[in-house]
This record gives C-alpha cells, sequence and structure tokens, in this order.
C-alpha cells in the first residue's frame, strides 16, 4: 500500500492548537465545537488512509487520500 501521508494529520493538529487557543475564552465556545468537530474528521482520514478497497469481482485499488477515494466513487458522471 501507499505511504502514508501526514497532510490530514497536520490539518488536524494545527486544528487542535486552534482549539486550545479558542478554548481559553468562554466567548468562542461555538467556535470550539465547530474546529473540535473539523479536526476530529482531519484525524479519522489521517487513520483511514491509505486504505485499499477490493471489490466483489477481486479488483483491487489503493486510494491515497480522502479526495482519490471520492473521485474514484463519484457516480455524478
Amino acid at each position: 500500500m501507499g505511504k502514508k501521508s501526514t497532510k490530514s494529520l497536520n490539518h488536524a493538529l494545527h486544528n487542535d492548537k486552534t482549539l486550545k487557543y479558542l478554548d481559553k475564552s468562554p466567548d468562542h465556545l461555538d467556535w470550539v465545537i465547530t474546529v473540535a468537530f473539523y479536526s476530529s474528521l482531519y484525524f479519522v482520514r489521517y487513520k483511514l488512509f491509505p486504505m485499499k478497497i477490493t471489490k466483489e469481482n477481486g479488483d483491487t485499488h489503493v486510494h491515497e487520500d480522502f479526495d482519490n477515494y471520492c473521485s474514484y466513487n463519484d457516480t455524478s458522471n
């Protein structure tokens, strides 16, 4: 499988740092919740990818990141 990218992890850590800054004041609790949500999404992306998918017919594909996964599974075309 492909090499694990740190792009999502770096984004998650950046959001986490922002979260700690915002959490110092009760005036920004709505943003604390929003940033915590997005930070968790990027931590999950980091854990999930790269992801190897094997279809029922035996074909396999490695999705390097979330964007690649979405493009590969785009049925709107």
